[in-house]
């Protein structure tokens, strides 16, 4: 089983906007993971959502389908996902499926739009 850390850092200066910092490989195994800890800061009426993917090493195309539709859904509540600090590696990923224009992205958590 590969490790997977996923921590939310709430922002007094920004409400409604939480940057969650993932390490470790998102795969089949701990997608459902991943997804539920999203899902909740979702549902905690969070819609504007930072993921920092500077530690993630791998990102199944599950996790990807999953990241598409939470954008999806915090676009109808006028939320977004900003993917920021990612690894050339995971870019690629993201370049190969056509998902970089889906996406806002960042070289830093604090280049992400404010709500």
């Amino acid at each position: 089983m590969s490790d997977l850390s996923i921590e939310a850092l709430d922002s007094d200066e920004r409400p409604r906007r939480v940057v969650v910092v993932v390490r470790g490989a998102v795969d089949g195994r701990n997608v459902p993971t991943f997804a539920d800890r999203l899902d909740t800061l979702h549902r905690a009426g969070m819609k504007h959502l930072v993921i920092d993917m500077a530690g993630v090493t791998m990102l199944c195309s599950a996790a990807l389908g999953y990241l598409v539709n939470l954008a999806d859904s915090l676009g109808e509540v006028g939320g977004e996902i900003t993917i920021a600090c990612i690894t050339p590696k995971v870019k690629e990923v993201f370049d190969l499926i056509g998902l970089c224009s889906f996406f806002t992205f960042q070289d830093t958590r604090d280049g992400a739009p404010d709500p």
